[in-house]
């Protein structure tokens, strides 16, 4: 066999596997949410983050699932914001079938703020960080449930 066609070969080899690992990947936690009794869930959820699509006609699982930040609007240069954020307006079952795994902040111009993960049963998945403004930003929040996929949401801190 040439070098050409030994590259090729590789590629399609190495190609190959990722999107096994991938599908697998998938199997495993559509797969998850199935054995845990959740045979009617979207299993499109874990396909794409998730977003509130519109926010006066919730569905039930935008408004379990959905993270929730409480900041203000408006700050002022320099000054430190505590920001909060909760999962749900509903709160969330925290089971050892149903969780959120945990909660991801980060600012769109700063990088990470936090990354807390959470235990099955016993607290509540919310999360409290302070943050130094020196911009206009956006907090964005993650919530991973590990039947329903990444939430997320917005929240803009003008200066």
């Amino acid at each position: 066999m040439n070098q050409k066609a030994d590259m090729t070969r590789r590629k399609v080899l190495v190609g190959g596997a990722a999107a096994a690992v991938a599908a697998a990947a998938t199997l495993v936690t559509t797969g998850s949410a199935l054995a845990a009794g959740y045979k009617t869930a979207d299993l499109g959820l874990f396909s794409a983050i998730n977003r509130v699509k519109d926010a006066a006609n919730m569905t039930g699982l935008e408004k379990k699932h959905a993270p929730v930040i409480k900041a203000p609007a408006k700050v002022s240069k320099g000054e430190t914001v505590a920001v909060t954020v909760s999962v749900g307006v509903l709160p969330h079952p925290m089971t050892d079938a149903h969780w959120i795994e945990r909660v991801r902040i980060f600012t769109e111009e700063g990088g990470a703020v936090a990354d807390v993960s959470f235990a099955r049963t016993g607290v509540a998945p919310v999360v409290t960080v302070n943050i130094v403004v020196g911009a206009s930003t956006t907090v964005v929040a993650q919530a991973f449930c590990n039947l329903h996929g990444i939430w997320e949401s917005r929240h803009s801190l003008s200066v």
